[in-house]
């Protein structure tokens, strides 16, 4: 099983960001998120799969 990479321990400093910046950053971590979920799916139909 692999290790998932820690979070770093401290949060970054974005207060120097434009809002342009933010809403990209927000619409990546958007797209990180929808394709982890959709892994997931993948992940827990391929278990449902197993157990039947």
């Amino acid at each position: 099983m692999k290790k998932h990479a820690e979070a770093p321990s401290q949060m970054p400093d974005l207060s120097g960001l434009s809002a342009a910046e933010v809403r990209e950053l927000v619409a990546g971590l958007q797209q990180q998120v929808a394709a982890q979920q959709t892994a997931l799916q993948q992940r827990n139909l391929y278990i449902q799969g197993i157990r039947i």
